[in-house]
């Protein structure tokens, strides 16, 4: 990271932010720091902000399932979950078995809010980055039926499905309004209204002619 800020210096580039992908985790567990690699999160945030540069840390739909760790301890017990047949959905995302929240329960959203000001104001977060929230899993999508409560009504993924991943940004989004902050929030689902509360970024491109051209329609009909 800071070879990174030092480079961009060195060749008079502008850089305004750093997006840390999953390796900042703790097992890939949100909301947590992996101390081996990351000892001082918050310095390395301060000596950037010093340079003008926000640092941004990604946020993942899938939620490590292991108990003993508080968020998902805290969505079990309060079943803020996808369900499927009654029971807690799982799949395998990065942190291998993973449960799903679910961002259409007005208190699951709040809390999740909750948890990303903790982290935010902790380490010095400036912005936050949603991936996987179409939302992606490592054993085949998640089955049409799977379930989220909604009010009084249950919803099935074949109905959210297009809404999930701006339902997860409004949660992250509202972590910096609350706090009467900008919100620098980006997306990979997303949704006709979503610009409210986030942005968007068009793909896990690579430096090809191919994908420059790609971006232009794609842009366009964003």
């Amino acid at each position: 990271v800071r070879s990174i800020a030092r480079n961009y210096e060195k060749y008079q580039l502008p850089l305004d932010y750093i997006h840390l992908d999953i390796d900042y985790m703790k097992g890939y567990a949100n909301f947590t720091v992996n101390t081996k690699t990351f000892p001082n999160l918050k310095g390395l945030s301060d000596e950037l902000k010093e340079k003008g540069i926000g640092l941004v840390a990604i946020y993942d739909a899938g939620v490590k399932s292991e108990a003993g760790y508080f968020f998902y301890d805290e969505l079990i017990k309060n079943k803020y979950v996808l369900t499927l047949d009654g029971e807690t959905y799982t799949n395998e995302v990065w942190p291998g078995e993973s449960i799903f929240p679910n961002y259409f329960d007005e208190k699951c959203r709040d809390y999740v809010t909750k948890e990303a000001i903790a982290f935010e104001e902790k380490y010095g977060i400036d912005g936050i980055w949603c991936d996987m929230n179409e939302p992606a899993s490592f054993r085949g999508p998640l089955p049409m039926e799977v379930e989220a409560k909604c009010a009084d009504e249950i919803i099935y993924h074949e109905e959210f499905h297009n809404m999930y991943g701006e339902y997860m940004a409004r949660s992250i989004s509202e972590s910096f309004t609350k706090r009467n902050l900008r919100p620098y929030v980006i997306t990979r689902a997303a949704f006709a209204t979503s610009s409210q509360f986030t942005t968007a970024w068009n793909g896990d491109n690579q430096s090809l002619w191919g994908h420059l051209e790609a971006s232009l329609p794609q842009v366009a009909t964003m």
